[in-house]
């Protein structure tokens, strides 16, 4: 049943969602990420969760417990954040901008680190990229917390 808004007008809070997995192709040999788009709605009470889960509570319990476990891990994770310690996926997309500037001597380990620690002691002797770097990262703390296979919204 379609809820309204008491003016007969239906009222849709179904969400378009796609489900990613970055998998492994074995018919062409290469990496790939698979989508699929598939709808939810949510619930607005525990009757109708039950029934969403088939009216398992055993199963609502689990799917409770799933998401206060994520939701306790999200916060711990979130309380390890300070202005010193980002993501670095942050930091990484910066490092990727500088490259082209300190570039590396050859494509071995020791040379990319080489230039990565060039790359640090720049980053590191500039006020202003520093504080640019701390307001993505805290504006991006959340997505960091996210798994690659999670559901995203569709776009």
């Amino acid at each position: 049943m379609t809820p309204t808004n008491g003016n007969t007008e239906t009222v849709s809070n179904i969400q378009k969602k796609v489900a990613k997995s970055n998998l492994f192709d074995l018919d062409k040999f290469e990496r790939r990420t698979v989508e699929k788009e598939y709808e939810f709605t949510p619930v607005d009470s525990m009757e109708k969760a039950l029934e969403f889960v088939g009216n398992d509570q055993g199963k609502l319990i689990d799917v409770i417990n799933t998401g206060l476990a994520r939701l306790a891990l999200s916060e711990a994770k979130q309380s390890l954040r300070t202005d010193s310690l980002v993501s670095p996926k942050v930091v990484g997309g910066f490092v990727k901008q500088f490259q082209p500037l300190y570039p590396a001597k050859n494509d071995s380990k020791e040379a990319k680190k080489e230039q990565a620690q060039k790359i640090y002691a720049f980053i590191r002797s500039q006020e202003a990229i520093l504080t640019l770097i701390k307001s993505i990262a805290a504006a991006t703390a959340n997505e960091d917390d996210e798994d690659d296979d999670a559901a995203s919204d569709a776009v």
